[in-house]
């Protein structure tokens, strides 16, 4: 009984989690849609966009979050940040 609960427990803050973003996405697809007449995803690169920029922003969090839960605080993301785009430009170059 008590595992049932702790996954029933897991399953509503899932879904407690993934509610914002869905609403988010719901209320400016109808405000592109009704004042622009267009939508949010229009093509490929649209999709391929919005999994790279979540992927970066997924990555910072459990960056901060693995510093934080070992008590730290990491202050240097940003320059952390900048460092692995240089070195990410370089090679993409070469």
């Amino acid at each position: 009984m008590k595992q049932q609960s702790k996954f029933v427990i897991i399953l509503k803050q899932i879904g407690i989690t993934l509610f914002l973003p869905v609403v988010m996405f719901i209320v400016m697809e109808l405000i592109l849609n009704i004042f622009l007449d267009k939508h949010l995803i229009n093509s490929m690169l649209d999709i391929k966009n919005l999994i790279r920029n979540a992927g970066i922003a997924a990555a910072l969090a459990f960056a901060l979050s693995a510093n934080m839960s070992a008590g730290r605080m990491d202050m240097s993301l940003g320059a952390q940040r900048v460092a692995g785009t240089i070195c990410g430009g370089i090679l993409a170059q070469s």
